[in-house]
Parts: C-alpha cells; sequence; structure tokens
C-alpha cells in the first residue's frame, strides 16, 4: 500500500499492514517454458484446488481460512503482479515485497518498489509510449499482444476477487478481517497497474475494472470523520481512483466532520444538507453580529425589465442601487450563493448596505485581477481598471417576489448565468479558508461546502463559463487553484501513474462542472445522453421546494419552463416535465426510483434528488448495440419503446392465459416452441446451448411488491408481459425487467407462428437469439420490477411442466403507460 498517495502536509500514522500470509512463494510453482499468462491461469489446479469445469468457479469445500488467504495471496496477489511484469518484459518476485517486523517474526508486504518496476515498463515500451497498438494488424503487433495480455491478467484476477470476497463474508473473525486485508491489498494494486496500462497502452480506462470500494477503507474513512456519501470523491473517475482516493483522503481527518455520527447518512447525501430554509424564521444576516444597517430594495426598473423578459443587474454606488440591463455583451457576474448562509430574502427584493459594500467590493476586486481561466494557459488581463463598480446579478435583488414575475425570471435563469462574464460562488465554508492553502485543502473545501449540494447551485456551476470561489483573502477559478500543481506534476511520473489522486485534485471539479457544458442545448449530444448526464448529478442534491427540480432541470436542459407553472401538484410538474423532454433512453425504465404515481408515467422516476444507486445501473450491457431512443407520447400516452422481452402464457401456448401474478413468485419457465419437440439443456460455461432450450427463473422482490399501489393489478383475468433492456438468452442472465399488465385489446396470437422456433442468428444455435415480434405496439400498463435469471441445472426445480413464454425480438416495439 506504500506506493499509493497520502497528503503530502499530513503526517499519517500507518494504520494498514498487509501480513504475508502465503506459505509458498507464486514461483514455486511455475512450470518451464509456459507462456506467464498460461502460466497464471493454470496456477489454481497446480495448487491442487477444484476448478469448475462449466463456470470456473474455485470449490471452497474443505478448506481452512489460512488455505483460503494463502491461496489468495499467493496466486493472485503476487500471482498477478508477478505476471503483468513478468509479460512487461520486468523481472521480478515475491521476496522483493517483503518486509520481516524490526521487533516481531510477522513479515508484512510493502510495495515500495513499485513506482522502480513501473518506470522499468514505461522505458521498455518508449517506442510506443504515445499511442497503443490498436490490432494484430497494427505494426505493434508484439506490442498488442502483451497489452492483451496483461490486460486478461488483471480481467481474470478481478473476476476471481469477486468470487474470495463473497466467500470472506461467511467467514468468522480473525480471519475475515485478514481475508478483508489480503483483498485491499489485490484491489489496490489492481487499480495501480490498471492505471498503469492504460495509460502505456492506451486503454479506455472506463473499459478496465472498477477495483474498490473495500470496506476496510469505507470504515477508516468512518472513523475519521468523513460521511459514507463523501466517497466516491472523483465519480467521474470511478475506475482509475476507487481505493487510491479512499486511501488518500482516510489518511487524514475530514476537515468538517459536519455531524457527529454518520451511521444514518445514506451514501447519496450526508444529513447536514438535509435541513431546510424555514421561510417564517428565516432572517438576513449582517457582515458583522452587530451591525444594524439599513436594507436597501432595489428599484423598480429591476421588476420592469424581468416583465420584458430581460436580465437586470444592479451596480451599488455606495448610495443607492443603479440598475442596468444584462446581456452576453456586456460585462456582469453573476453571483451564486446558499441562501442558510443569510444571503436571500423572503419578504422583500432587498439587502443590508453592509452585504451589498462587501459584494460589490467582491465583484471588482475579481474583474480587476488577472486569472488564469483555462487550465495550461497564460493569466487572462482583468475585465475592468480599477475603480470601476462592475455590475452584478444576485437573485435576491433581481427575482421579482410575485408569482408572475418570479416565473418570468427563472425562465431567464439560464441566460442570466450563461451569459455572465464569470459567476462568483459564495459559500460560509470556503470562505473560511485562505487561497494559499493547500490544493487537498481548497478542494475539500468545495467538495464538502453546502453550495455543492445544493439543487440551484448545481445550475448555476454548470452554466458558468468561468467559475469562480471566494476564499477569505480572494477568489479563484479551477484554472486558478490547479495552475501550480499541474505545471509540476508529470502523467508520465510512475509515482502518479500507480495513484493520480492529486491529479484529480487538480482537475475533476472542473472536469464535472465544465464538462456538463455538453448537456445543454446547441450541443450535438441528443436530449437522451444529456437528461442521462444531468440526472446523475441529483443524486447528492437537496432543495427547499419539491417543485424546483423539475424547474432546476428545464433550465439546464434549455427546455422552457413555463407549462409546469401551470401545474399545481409536484407530481403533475414531474409529468409534464417527461412531456417536455419528450425523448429518453429506454433503459430509464428499469431504475430502481420511487416511481411516479401518474396514469402513463408509471415507468418514470419520481424525483432524481437523494437517489443511492445510478438512474441506469445496466448501461453497460447493451452499450455495444445501444436501443433506439424511446419517444414518450404526451398528457399520458405512453412511452413507445423498442427492446426485448417476453408474454407469459400457461402450458397450453399463446391461447390460453397466464396462471402468473408477481405475487406468486418465484416462477420457473420456459420459452415456447410452437409444439416443436426440443431438448432441454442448461446453458454451462463449457457448453454453449440455444435461448429456446433452457429454463428460467423470475422473481419479484418484496421492496418492488411494495411498489405496486393497485391491488387490481394482481389477480386472475390479465396477460403478464416482461421487458427486458436486451432479449431472452442466457448470455444477458442476471438481468432485471419490468412487468406489465397487456393492454386487454391486445390479440391473443397476433403473428401465426408457423409451427417454428422464431430464432434468429447464424451458425450454432447458442449464437442465436430470439426473432419474434409483432407489426405493432404492444401495450402495457406498468406494474413493477422482476428479477429474470437461468438457474443452474442442479437447481431447477423437478416440475411435471413449465410455465411458457413467447419471446420477443429487440425489435418488438412497446408502449408502456
Amino acid at each position: 500500500m506504500e506506493h499509493l498517495q497520502t497528503p503530502t502536509h499530513v503526517v499519517a500514522r500507518k494504520d494498514i499492514n498487509i501480513p504475508h500470509v502465503a506459505g509458498q512463494d507464486f514461483e514455486a510453482a511455475d512450470l518451464p517454458g509456459i507462456p506467464p499468462l498460461e502460466n497464471f491461469k493454470g496456477y489454481p489446479l497446480r495448487r491442487g484446488w477444484k476448478v469448475n469445469a462449466e463456470t470456473g468457479d474455485l470449490s471452497f469445500d474443505n478448506r481452512s481460512p489460512q488455505e483460503i488467504s494463502s491461496f489468495l495471496q499467493a496466486g493472485f496477489y503476487f500471482g498477478c503482479m508477478i505476471t503483468v511484469f513478468r509479460i512487461a518484459g520486468v523481472p521480478v518476485r515475491t521476496a522483493d515485497f517483503l518486509e520481516k517486523g524490526r521487533r516481531s517474526s510477522e513479515v508484512t508486504i510493502r510495495t515500495d518498489i513499485l513506482p522502480r518496476l513501473v518506470g522499468e515498463w514505461i522505458q521498455r515500451e518508449a517506442t510506443g509510449r504515445v499511442g497503443a497498438a490498436t490490432g494484430p494488424n497494427d505494426p505493434g503487433m508484439e506490442k498488442f499482444i502483451r497489452a492483451s495480455g496483461i490486460r486478461e491478467t488483471l480481467n481474470f484476477t478481478f473476476w476471481y476477487l469477486q468470487m474470495f470476497c463473497q466467500h470472506s463474508e461467511t467467514m468468522a473473525e480473525p480471519f475475515k478481517k485478514r481475508m478483508k486485508l489480503i483483498e485491499l491489498s489485490i484491489m489496490a494494486m489492481g487499480e495501480s497497474l490498471s492505471n498503469a496500462a492504460s495509460t502505456i497502452y492506451g486503454f479506455d480506462p472506463k473499459q478496465m475494472p472498477t477495483w474498490g470500494p473495500s470496506p476496510i477503507l469505507k470504515e477508516r474513512l468512518l472513523r475519521r470523520g468523513w460521511c459514507p456519501s463523501d466517497s466516491p470523491f472523483f465519480p467521474e473517475a470511478r475506475p482509475i481512483s476507487s481505493i487510491g482516493a479512499d486511501y488518500y483522503f482516510g489518511s487524514r481527518q475530514c476537515p468538517w466532520p459536519r455531524e457527529t455520527d454518520h451511521s444514518t447518512c445514506s451514501t447519496a447525501i450526508c444529513n447536514a444538507y438535509l435541513s431546510v430554509v424555514d421561510p417564517s424564521r428565516y432572517k438576513q444576516r449582517h457582515v458583522s453580529p452587530a451591525c444594524q444597517c439599513e436594507a436597501i430594495s432595489v428599484p423598480p426598473e429591476a421588476a420592469e425589465l424581468v416583465s420584458q423578459n430581460a436580465v437586470p443587474v444592479v451596480r451599488w454606488n455606495g448610495a443607492r442601487l443603479v440598475v442596468s440591463r444584462g446581456s452576453a455583451q456586456d460585462i456582469y457576474i453573476a453571483l451564486s450563493h446558499v441562501w442558510a448562509d443569510g444571503l436571500g430574502n423572503n419578504n422583500t427584493n432587498s439587502l443590508p448596505k453592509c452585504q451589498l459594500d462587501r459584494i460589490q467590493g467582491l465583484v471588482n476586486d475579481l474583474c480587476t485581477q488577472p486569472h488564469h481561466v483555462v487550465p495550461g494557459q497564460p493569466v487572462m488581463p482583468p475585465l475592468a481598471q480599477r475603480g470601476t463598480h462592475v455590475p452584478f446579478w444576485i437573485d435576491t435583488l433581481c427575482v421579482p417576489l410575485p408569482s408572475d414575475l418570479r416565473s418570468k425570471a427563472i425562465r431567464q435563469m439560464a441566460n442570466t448565468y450563461r451569459w455572465a462574464s464569470r459567476v462568483l460562488v459564495l459559500d460560509s465554508r470556503i470562505l473560511s479558508l485562505e487561497q494559499s492553502r493547500d490544493i487537498t485543502d481548497r478542494y475539500l473545501s468545495i467538495h464538502l461546502s453546502t453550495w455543492h449540494h445544493r439543487l440551484w447551485t448545481l445550475q448555476e456551476g454548470q452554466l458558468a463559463s468561468t467559475a469562480f470561489f471566494q476564499f477569505s483573502d480572494g477568489a479563484q477559478s479551477f484554472a486558478d487553484m490547479a495552475h501550480e500543481d499541474l505545471a509540476r506534476l508529470n502523467i508520465w511520473d510512475p509515482s502518479t501513474l500507480l495513484s493520480p489522486v492529486r491529479i484529480l485534485i487538480a482537475t475533476q471539479l472542473a472536469v464535472f462542472y465544465s464538462g456538463m457544458q455538453s448537456i445543454q442545448p446547441g450541443t450535438s449530444q441528443d436530449i437522451t445522453v444529456r437528461l442521462r448526464s444531468c440526472v446523475a448529478n441529483l443524486r447528492g442534491r437537496q432543495t427547499s421546494r419539491v417543485s424546483d427540480e423539475t424547474l432546476c432541470l428545464s433550465s439546464i436542459l434549455g427546455l422552457d419552463p413555463a407549462p409546469l407553472f401551470k401545474e399545481k401538484t409536484d407530481d403533475g410538474r414531474m409529468a409534464r416535465f417527461y412531456d417536455l423532454v419528450g425523448r429518453f433512453d429506454p433503459l430509464i425504465i428499469f431504475h430502481t426510483y420511487r416511481h411516479l404515481p401518474v396514469e402513463g408515467y408509471r415507468w418514470a422516476p419520481r424525483s432524481f434528488l437523494q437517489q443511492e444507486a445510478e438512474l441506469f445501473p445496466m448501461r453497460a450491457m447493451v452499450e455495444a448495440n445501444p436501443p433506439q431512443p424511446a419517444t414518450l407520447t404526451p398528457n399520458g400516452g405512453g412511452l413507445r419503446l423498442r427492446l426485448g422481452g417476453f408474454e407469459l402464457l400457461s402450458e397450453s401456448g399463446p391461447s390460453s392465459m397466464t396462471a402468473f401474478w408477481p405475487h406468486t413468485s418465484p416462477v420457473y419457465f420456459r420459452p415456447w416452441t410452437s409444439g416443436n419437440a426440443v431438448m432441454h439443456r442448461q446453458r454451462t460455461r463449457g457448453v454453449s446451448t440455444a435461448w429456446y432450450s433452457c429454463a428460467y427463473k423470475m422473481e419479484v422482490t418484496p421492496r418492488d411488491l411494495k411498489e405496486i399501489a393497485d391491488p387490481s393489478m394482481l389477480g386472475p383475468g390479465h396477460r403478464y408481459a416482461v421487458i427486458l433492456p436486451t432479449w431472452l438468452s442466457p448470455d444477458a442472465m442476471p438481468v432485471t425487467g419490468v412487468v406489465g399488465i397487456i393492454d386487454p385489446n391486445t390479440a391473443a396470437n397476433p403473428v401465426n407462428h408457423q409451427g417454428k422456433v422464431w430464432t434468429a442468428g447464424v451458425r450454432l444455435p447458442g449464437n442465436q437469439v430470439p426473432a419474434y415480434s409483432v407489426p405493432w405496439a404492444m401495450g402495457v400498463r406498468y406494474v413493477c420490477r422482476v428479477q429474470v435469471s437461468m438457474p443452474s441445472e442442479e437447481k431447477l426445480p423437478r416440475l411435471d411442466s413449465y410455465p411458457t413464454v413467447v419471446a420477443f425480438s429487440r425489435d418488438q416495439e412497446w408502449c408502456i403507460r
């Protein structure tokens, strides 16, 4: 673990020691003359472990905890690491990583040597340093083979590590803790070598395994005052930092614990951010608690400009506020702040004189100082000369209180921040820190700030051309903060390749906010992609008004929110918001969020805020062949999409009503084969069988059953269909589907099966997939989610007959309501 970065200004006590428990060195079981990858993959059999020929699973039967931990460390810690370096041509052995204790006989593992080994690896691949070989026909064929072998070694290790992690949960202490330490060491090694390989060979890091999280590092973070929601620290870079970031930040105490006990906090958001402003008790704050200066109201010209669909901006000359029209051609600063810090006002469009003095001073300083705006580029000259009073926009003054004018101001909110020359963020947490502090402290002041966890500030930060954060002694952009570190850091430095946390600290917040500009209107991104990117960033956000969620989303996506103001309920607004979007990634119907209780929209999430799970957890499984976007018929007409699935039948075929209802699960079933006799055979790792030869299982979890609000959906008299993100195939199992009630006017057998199995594909039956579809959209009423899997042969019940299903191809159109 010593190769992982720790904060430079924190003296970290070494509190994680990895014991050496492997009784035999990995090299001792080498077979002479065997290529490194083949030698590595054959290690379990050479050590006498039983490997299931069909599934590849290891048998833990009659294995003691000591045997299991010893084998895991020798085979998949040292085995993986030694194999990677052997393929790269760098000699290494187990003994290079062992250290004997000074006061005890215990031997521990140290990884100080890893940066030197990676340096040698880089030197050996120096001729192809700027890119990767792209395939067998590439001039760098040998490099391509090495790259492929290293990636396969890491993927093989990751696959088996999951098996050991699952088994270790059943162990008793102290064996369980020791296993978790060994698992952590493999995760840290795997993540670091994956990072190095990605850079050296040009792999996409997102295609590499995500090695964490580790329960040991999560517990360590909690002990040091961090909230479960603080990690992942770099959500967009989890494949390269899941372990490294948790280790880095867990090496220090959280600078702002917020709660004395985070045991009731979720992984989405800390309870400290859930408090909302009570309008009846809200009080503005003066710069100094002792100040009693007067409140200054904005002149009526501001409301007049809003009524004209314009953006008002103000200047404070020390005596009065001067209103003018803001535009993209004029210099003005938009302020982004948290109302809980005392700059709001629920009763009038006014601010205390002392706050106006302060705000105008901060705005003037921001515009009269040179700043870095683009990373790696020279500083930008000041926007204004000293002594100039630069106009600014702040919602407290520039959003009128009457509802009709407030609605107009909200409709202009996107332009307000997009047109602004700069956006200045004011947050009490960030303001408490000096800009001279280490970049880690400045990053954390933003990452942990209330501003970073509010809904409207998400929009304000994302729409900003350049966001600046006000520290106690000046304002800095992301480029200002990262300039020195990026100039000093070298991505080809072995220590940085193995643990890129410092680079991520310098870049990831900027990537998050600047990268979100791609979801704005006018970009090449389809709205289905932009919505998916946008809602992924709402999970850790809070707002005082539930109805603001749709307003903010509409503003970010460039949609006119006018129809939303006509709705009287929050659920009604969400339904109208979906009408405005119109097109969706069809995988949205498989989400795990609470469902919108509006007829025609039950497939949709009720809210995107404070959700622990990702909206699209199954994105990767169909990325290579993504489904067509789904289109929504407004006013509850249903979501039309093309995906695979099946209709549940009885044993008698398509003309009979199914006896299945969700609460009778689990149900085992087989595809209907039009009366053709098909030999049943479950697919295994060693044998490829046709999809229509297998038996499957579907089950509704108790949690999903609770989502069924209408009891009439359960019971006889219904025909049920299951929509899948792919098709009914052993390769796709297990998978989450959606159960729906087929519209009663849909014909029972709309297309004659002609006595054959509707299947398509090439060559072997095991390569084929369902091909049946009907020439119109199958209307279904959403019921709940369902889990579909393919049990092993020994786990199938012995039934006289199985319920059957008609499987549909991925070209089947559905209309789900």
